[in-house]
């Protein structure tokens, strides 16, 4: 396990563990997480710690085959923090919260894929719990069976 990192314009208070290798810390004030398990690794920029906001920014990247991603090593978790970095900077996502024209869209794709619970995801679109699926089906795309 690591202590703080800091490197490419991000601190990582802490990198580590196994069956998920996880890293957490913060870029441009805002959190961000690494976790790595079963064949694929994610990064989530933004968002809170108990999950009821989604992150401003994501990516989820397939890692070897199950469950190779679970046991990564702590030099390609970070490789993979700074690609995942490299990806956020490019893209300069902005904030998208209520009354933004896509928020419904951005809700709904961030429930799908699993960035935010089904409750938490209603509650923000103001529907049912029951609805969020629907939504994520008139999007043309389903729930992701876990969280990576």
């Amino acid at each position: 396990m690591s202590s703080e990192i800091r490197r490419n314009g991000y601190i990582l208070n802490w990198l580590g563990g196994s069956v998920p290798v996880q890293g957490e810390g913060t870029i441009d004030g805002r959190r961000l997480d690494l976790r790595a398990r079963s064949a694929e690794w994610s990064l989530e920029i933004g968002g809170n710690e108990n999950g009821s906001t989604p992150p401003v920014w994501w990516y989820v990247e397939d890692w070897g085959t199950w469950p190779d991603a679970g046991y990564m090593p702590e030099d390609e978790a970070l490789a993979m923090v700074d690609r995942g970095v490299t990806l956020y900077r490019e893209q300069q996502p902005g904030e998208i919260g209520p009354g933004h024209p896509g928020y419904d869209d951005f809700i709904v794709r961030a429930w799908s894929e699993a960035m935010l619970g089904t409750a938490n995801a209603a509650q923000a679109m103001d529907i049912g719990t029951g609805q969020t699926a629907a939504s994520c089906h008139q999007l043309g795309t389903s729930r992701r069976e876990y969280r990576c």
